[in-house]
């Protein structure tokens, strides 16, 4: 593959998955203003209880998986043992998705929360980590981007209308039902396999468990903090959703980058894969410190003009969280571009579950001793020490590495 392959290669993955998941960005004012602070919050909330509830289901596939299938030679076989486990994950995860929603649900909001994230928890049946390992970017788009996109702002369009979030999150979850089973329909032809190795399914899950811890605690320091605040019926929920939001986008922009590159620093093996790796690190590097940078000095300046007037993001807080931010972007090429490819998935687990055990304490303290900036530093605290975790865990994979 030439230099100019891989550059329309890079860009195509990291801008199209992009485009569709900044499309609710357009929609964000409409959707602020008519589910106002509470409604606004119950949304953002079942985003972060569907993105855990997706890492579940998706059980370390997107992890793991672009790898495996980039060097697979079976790929039916892959695909569908990946199919089975994340159905039968998500029929115990579903139901656990709708408790946790009631029981966490701010008065009056059980309803339009249980149908977020339902519809945010959906994402986890999607293949686009296939799609990843397959070099396919054109059918992320066609499966899942330009029905997100649809979704987003036609719900957005009958919420205004109506003056009724619920119709909003109600046809994101509509579109993702769909969307899913439509996908799923397709490759199951495409693959040319109907029939489900179940002998060696089990020993499949003990295989994918690594990366599924992995993948589960990495999601959960990461969207543990609003739900800690909506476990704790804290008022700072509601002040601390409109950065939550925004960090989400920051997250989503990184882990588009790390796809891009994910499949091709796991093509090669020897020189080559270490020069590859390196090249992932620079690139993740520069672009952690340009993602806090821009959200340490914009997020202050749009937080009226996107969410409208009572939204405030505090300079201090959206600096700590730009910090955190940073640091995210490392330790997501440093996991699933350096020990993922070179099959150190404990490393991985271990760095990522020191970041889910941190992450409730210090948010329950800092939070009611400093409100949301102290969610800030919460959440830059814990991506710190990750990093720094999986920065040792980096240096002593890379010097393994024959070159």
């Amino acid at each position: 593959m030439s230099r100019l392959q891989q550059a329309r290669r890079f860009l195509a993955f990291m801008g199209l998955p992009l485009l569709s998941a900044f499309s609710p960005l357009l929609v964000l004012p409409v959707v602020a203003r008519v589910a106002g602070a509470s409604g606004f919050a119950s949304i953002a909330l079942g985003q972060a209880i569907g993105t855990i509830a997706t890492t579940i289901v998706l059980f370390g596939w997107a992890v793991s998986g672009p790898a495996r299938v980039a060097r697979a030679q079976e790929r039916a076989e892959l695909y569908w043992l990946s199919f089975v486990m994340r159905c039968a994950v998500a029929f115990f995860v579903f139901p656990a998705v709708v408790v946790v929603s009631i029981v966490s649900a701010p008065a009056g909001q059980a309803e339009l929360l249980v149908v977020s994230s339902l519809a945010f928890a959906t994402a986890g049946l999607a293949p686009n980590w296939f799609f990843i390992g397959t070099g396919e970017p054109m059918k992320i788009a066609a499966y899942d981007g330009v029905p997100r996109m649809a979704a987003n702002l036609v719900g957005a369009g009958i919420a205004w209308l109506t003056r009724d979030a619920l119709y909003y999150s109600g046809t994101l979850l509509l579109v993702a039902v769909v969307a899913s089973g439509v996908s799923a329909a397709a490759l199951t032809r495409q693959v040319g396999s109907r029939r489900v190795p179940l002998r060696t399914l089990w020993s499949d899950i003990c295989a994918q468990a690594p990366s599924a811890g992995t993948a589960s605690t990495m999601s959960f320091y990461e969207s543990a903090p609003l739900a800690v605040l909506g476990a704790m019926r804290s008022p700072v929920l509601i002040q601390f959703a409109p950065m939550d939001r925004l960090l989400k986008y920051g997250y989503i922009g990184v882990y588009a980058a790390s796809a891009a590159l994910q499949g091709w620093v796991a093509e090669l093996t020897g020189t080559e894969a270490r020069r590859r790796m390196h090249i992932a690190l620079t690139f993740h590097g520069a672009l952690g410190v340009l993602a806090g940078v821009a959200f340490a000095t914009l997020a202050p300046v749009l937080d009226e003009i996107v969410f409208g007037q009572g939204f405030v993001i505090e300079p201090v807080a959206a600096l700590w969280v730009g910090i955190g931010l940073a640091f995210m972007s490392m330790s997501t090429s440093m996991g699933l571009h350096v020990l993922t490819p070179l099959g150190h998935h404990d490393e991985y687990l271990r760095a990522t579950l020191a970041g889910a055990l941190l992450i409730v304490p210090v948010v329950f303290v800092l939070s009611a001793r400093c409100g949301v900036t102290g969610v800030a530093i919460a959440i830059a605290t814990v991506q710190i020490c990750v990093a720094g975790l999986l920065g040792l865990a980096t240096r002593r994979a890379m010097r393994s590495l024959v070159v």
